[in-house]
C-alpha cells in the first residue's frame, strides 16, 4: 500500500511538472519576443519590413526577418539542445518550435507569417495557412 501512494504522488507532481512547463516555453517565448519596424534599414535596404527578435531563457536566441512576406527568414543565432530552451523549424507547418526539453511536452509555436507566438501547430499552421489565402 505504501508503493502505491508513493507511486501515486510521484504521478502527480510529474503531472504538474508537464503542465506547468508548457506554459513555461509560451510565456517565456512571448516575454522574450521584441519586434521593430525597419523603413529602408533592413537586410534588403528597401520597404517595410517587420524584424521581431526571441530570447528566451539562457540559450536560445533567434530573428525572423521581413514578417508577413513570402521570403521571410529565419537565423537561429544560439540553440543548443542541452540548454535550458533551444528550437527547431517544423516543415509540415512552417513554424518555428520552441522547446525547453527534449522529452517533456513543452512547446511554443513561431509563426513567420505574423510574428505570433502559439501554443499549438495547429493554431500556428492556421496562421500561415490563411497567409496564403491572402497572397
Amino acid at each position: 500500500m505504501e508503493i502505491l501512494r508513493i507511486g501515486f504522488a510521484l504521478a502527480v507532481a510529474l503531472s504538474s511538472i508537464s503542465v506547468e512547463a508548457r506554459a513555461d516555453a509560451f510565456d517565456a517565448t512571448t516575454a522574450g519576443r521584441t519586434c521593430v519596424a525597419n523603413n529602408g534599414n533592413g537586410f534588403y535596404g528597401t520597404g517595410n519590413r517587420l524584424e521581431c527578435t526571441y530570447k528566451v531563457g539562457r540559450d536560445l536566441e533567434f530573428v525572423i526577418t521581413d514578417i508577413g512576406r513570402h521570403d521571410a527568414g529565419i537565423l537561429f543565432i544560439r540553440s543548443n539542445l542541452k540548454g535550458d530552451y533551444y528550437a527547431k523549424f517544423g516543415l509540415k507547418h512552417g513554424c518555428v518550435i520552441v522547446t525547453g526539453d527534449l522529452m517533456a511536452l513543452d512547446w511554443a509555436f513561431v509563426s513567420p507569417r505574423d510574428g505570433f507566438v502559439y501554443r499549438t501547430w495547429e493554431h500556428c499552421q492556421t496562421a500561415v495557412n490563411l497567409y496564403q489565402l491572402k497572397r
